[in-house]
């Protein structure tokens, strides 16, 4: 076979040797893509290991669809829990024993699904970036109590001249929406008869050229206060609904001084009682902020991006799952390949002493 390739002329000679090269690549690929799938799918779910004997980490709830990606988490007073997909848009309201249900309409109309939240009325709000890649703005859309789903507000994509990211949702006593901007270091305040946002809060660095990322938001009943989580600087704030210039009278409850990886906090949640609970995404990890110390609860999840809190059953829900997954890998240069995650999706429940 070489003998008769080597007596083509040049030009089918390199082509030839060309289709080969390719082939073999293009073997190499396939080899791999099945090798990463395999490995993938046959390794077993793993669930997070409490930092305390007193506590207990379980599954709590399965969830059907195999691009469920749970990004984020809401409350009802019932115990119910809803969370949503970042890859589908889909919103399920799963009952305090973890069966979930969904949320008809939501499939067809919400694209990528990145924080929910519950008013005092019952109306569920649902950030939805429309595209879990490609992000441009967002809606917010409101579900109320008897079902209605609709668009609230459509979210510029560049309110200041520069790309937005919004990231989380929180609700004050009197039904103000609060939504955070990951790029525009600030959270903007959507009054309950508005019909646009207005600049509320602004994140000023503490020291010079500090990269800062406000992402997680709660809301803090008995300061009636919006506790503002940062990705990045690793810091917890507490900021004042009722202030008149919110920046000047943040107090900052949390900073991060250790080496090495920082608790990179996502998602919260905060107690009637005022306790915060947090998502340190960055260290795959649920924590406790008891006045100026972090307490950690568990450690070893997957992606633990949002928590929420059960009063009636003293536990905590926690996503587990990193949407990383979502952006497929280089594999050999230019070859990409879509990691698949471990089905199935899930989350996880810590039983609290």
């Amino acid at each position: 076979m070489i003998r008769r390739i080597q007596a083509l002329p040049k030009p089918l000679r390199v082509l030839t040797f060309s289709a080969i090269i390719a082939a073999a690549l293009f073997a190499i690929y396939l080899v791999t893509l099945g090798v990463i799938s395999a490995v993938a799918r046959s390794q077993p779910r793993t669930v997070a290991v409490a930092s305390d004997p007193a506590l207990n980490v379980s599954e709590f709830a399965v969830l059907p669809d195999e691009d469920a990606y749970p990004s984020s988490l809401a409350m009802a007073q019932d115990g119910s829990v809803y969370t949503a997909s970042y890859a589908s848009g889909t919103i399920w309201r799963i009952s305090p024993d973890g069966e979930p249900t969904e949320l008809p309409g939501t499939r067809d109309q919400l694209g990528a699904v990145i924080a929910l939240e519950l008013a005092p009325d019952g109306t569920l709000y649902a950030l939805d970036h429309t595209d879990p890649l490609n992000v441009q703005g967002g809606i917010i859309w409101q579900l109320t109590p008897d079902g209605e789903l609709s668009r609230r507000l459509t979210l510029d994509a560049a309110p200041a001249s520069v790309a937005a990211f919004y990231d989380d949702l929180a609700v004050d006593a009197v039904g103000n929406l609060y939504i955070s901007d990951r790029v525009q270091d600030r959270v903007y305040r959507l009054a309950v008869d508005d019909e646009q946002v207005t600049a509320w809060w602004q994140e000023f660095p503490t020291m010079p050229d500090e990269a800062l990322s406000p992402g997680g938001l709660g809301y803090d009943p008995v300061t009636d206060s919006i506790i503002v989580a940062d990705a990045t600087a690793h810091r917890i704030y507490r900021v004042p609904v009722t202030a008149e210039d919110p920046t000047a009278a943040t107090e900052i409850l949390f900073e991060y001084e250790g080496q090495g990886i920082g608790p990179g906090f996502d998602g919260l949640t905060v107690t009637p009682d005022g306790v915060i609970y947090l998502a340190a995404l960055g260290q795959n990890a649920v924590a406790r902020l008891e006045g100026t110390v972090l307490d950690y609860l568990a450690r070893g999840f997957r992606g633990a991006s949002d928590v929420a809190f059960d009063a009636a059953r003293n536990r905590l829900i926690v996503t587990n799952w990193d949407q990383s997954y979502l952006r497929p890998a280089t594999v050999w240069l230019v070859f990409t390949v879509d990691s698949p995650p471990r089905l199935p999706f899930a989350l996880d429940a810590i039983d609290l002493p």
